[in-house]
């Protein structure tokens, strides 16, 4: 319960979809740049290879194209489905922030395309533009007074490994216009234009220093996609792809792409078909997504769409892209099937009122008592499952049968809340939830439940540690998610209480027993019939859960004493402000994928 999957997806996973689906794998042009915008969406949710050479331009790259190109195929909102991991991976980015120049990545190349990423996020992602701005604020005047310094070394830092050439003045040039800087310092401007403009050397040499041969490909391409008329003279260099059969594929995939920029700037079509062709020829199909489809490398995908972006016409950006980002939703939804656990009539009307609230669509499942839920960001299924043995089979078959990710256990319960002095009634007040209020469980632990389920569920095994533990704690991300959700709420946050409930057999409706379970577990603030061993199968089969209550009593007599209508009325409003914070739960989860 303490970890979750990260799911995955392979083409083939995708023509398992549909029809269309089908066509994942076609050799078309929008097709391959489809294929290498998902490779780039899925690097930014799978969290991969973060602290490999080369993340800080990879990661800004993802996050500037994954933008743009998703701008262009949006009309159903998709870029804000992705917001989450673009927040997240900008954040990241900017931690790493190197302690001396180049602030970020390894040379001025680098350098510049992390600020475009920047600039690109604030403009595209609301939540977080004033931040990104107060970045840019001072990360400008680092960047010019670095380039300041550097400019009569054509940028150069002396790195052995560093891809010097005409491509890093251009790419500063490029950034100095994107920060609206080129006015104030038209001379470093034309310095830096001429700078890019300069051919490497016959000996292989750029003002003095030495230019690894495989990367005048991807050094021309970029000066040609610039400057298309004062550097026309490269196009025959750049068409030129024979210097390119010795590179190793990731290589090849960055040399090609940048290839292809050139060469669309020219009339050389023949070669730009030749460079687009062996580019595809790159690409390994039965890589999983965000892992690198060409060259085995992010950053070839990176690199390959947005030499290829530009060339798909805005209709099959609008049709097979926009529905191949579609599909990947869809997989990705359907592989976080999130599990609903309800015991009673009531809670299951709760839940499937809740969810129709926000405009999910519901129909029934298979067998009694399960009902599917499908909304544009997430699937569920809820299912009836009452008391200690049957919650406990009942999640094995949402598991099983659904293969649900994600479990949460929403009802009603009676609060283990007690009087502060029982015998001075007018010195009295009740301490703890109140009828209407809503429990989120920080743990479940058992009391006096069966002596069969006892025995069968007497320790539960923790995932990281090599121990046994009676009580069970909820999943982290679920209960931060909860927790936030019913704090962001005005109708929950005045009656939202966080802490451990108890599981009993059998209804507690006695001060008693309800004083000797809290003997037993005094951080108790709720007690019910089924999250214990619900989260108990959860937590063998590594599935996340969390416990949402709302109470309907006060355990303590009090329901004796009500008529059918008041306690029914009670028991309603109880499980619909769980249902209420737990289907907020889920659609807050839907972002984390």
């Amino acid at each position: 319960m303490l970890t979750t999957a990260r799911w995955l997806f392979t083409v083939e996973d995708f023509k398992r979809l549909g029809q269309h689906e089908q066509a994942f794998g076609d050799a078309s042009l929008s097709h391959f740049a489809g294929r290498c915008l998902l490779d780039v969406l899925e690097y930014l949710r799978a969290d991969l290879g973060q602290t490999e050479k080369f993340q800080a331009v990879r990661t800004a790259h993802a996050l500037r194209l994954s933008i743009q190109c998703l701008n262009q195929t949006d009309e159903g909102g998709r870029l804000s489905r992705f917001s989450r991991h673009i927040e997240t991976n900008y954040r990241r980015l900017r931690s790493n922030r190197n302690r001396e120049a180049p602030f970020y990545g390894e040379d001025f190349w680098d350098w510049a395309y992390v600020l475009d990423a920047f600039l690109v996020v604030r403009d595209a992602i609301p939540s977080l533009s004033q931040e990104v701005e107060d970045t840019l604020t001072i990360e400008r005047d680092e960047f010019v007074r670095a380039v300041d310094a550097k400019t009569g070394m054509a940028l150069s830092l002396g790195r052995p490994d560093e891809w010097f050439g005409p491509a890093v003045p251009a790419a500063v040039y490029r950034v100095l216009d994107r920060l609206a800087l080129a006015g104030e310092r038209p001379e470093l401007r034309e310095t830096l234009r001429e700078q890019a403009l300069r051919p490497i050397d016959a000996d292989g040499t750029y003002m003095g220093k030495a230019v690894a041969p495989g990367y005048y490909h991807w050094h021309y391409g970029q000066v040609l996609a610039m400057f298309p008329n004062e550097a026309r003279a490269l196009a025959v260099t750049v068409a030129d792809l024979g210097p390119l059969n010795h590179l190793g594929r990731a290589d090849q995939a960055y040399a090609l792409s940048r290839v292809i920029q050139g060469l669309s700037q020219s009339n050389q079509a023949p070669e730009w078909n030749t460079a687009v062709g062996l580019l595809m020829g790159i690409e390994n199909q039965s890589r999983a997504f965000g892992t690198g489809l060409v060259g085995e490398n992010v950053k070839g995908s990176v690199n390959a769409l947005e030499a290829i972006w530009p060339l798909v016409s805005a209709e099959q950006k609008a049709q097979t892209v926009s529905r191949m980002v579609d599909s990947l939703l869809i997989l990705q939804k359907r592989q976080n099937m999130v599990g609903v656990l309800v015991a009673l009539d009531t809670e299951e009307v709760a839940v499937l009122d809740a969810f129709r609230n926000i405009g999910a669509q519901t129909e029934a499942g298979q067998g009694e008592g399960v009902t599917l839920v499908e909304h544009t960001a997430f699937c569920a299924v809820v299912a009836k499952g009452k008391a200690l043995l049957d919650s406990g089979d009942v999640v094995r078959r949402l598991i099983n049968d659904y293969h649900i990710s994600w479990l949460i256990i929403a009802g009603i319960a009676g609060s283990l809340g007690i009087r502060s002095c029982r015998f001075i009634p007018y010195l009295s007040r009740f301490c703890g939830p109140k009828k209407g209020d809503v429990v989120l469980a920080t743990s479940v632990a058992p009391y006096e439940i069966r002596t069969k389920v006892r025995n069968e569920t007497r320790s539960v095994a923790v995932p990281f540690r090599d121990c046994d533990w009676e009580e069970i704690p909820v999943h982290p991300l679920l209960y931060t998610l909860a927790y936030r959700e019913a704090k962001a709420s005005e109708d929950i946050a005045a009656r939202f209480h966080a802490g451990l409930v108890a599981t009993r057999s059998g209804i507690l409706d006695n001060r008693k027993a309800k004083l000797r379970l809290l003997a037993r577990w005094p951080a108790g603030i709720a007690v019910e019939e089924e999250g214990y061993v619900a989260c108990l199968v959860a937590q063998l089969e590594r599935v996340p859960a969390v416990v949402i209550r709302g109470i309907s009593d006060l355990a303590q007599g009090d329901k004796r004493k009500q008529d059918k209508a008041s306690r029914e009325k009670e028991q309603k409003e109880a499980a619909q402000i769980a249902a209420g914070l737990a289907v907020r739960t889920i659609a807050a989860l839907s972002k984390e994928w």
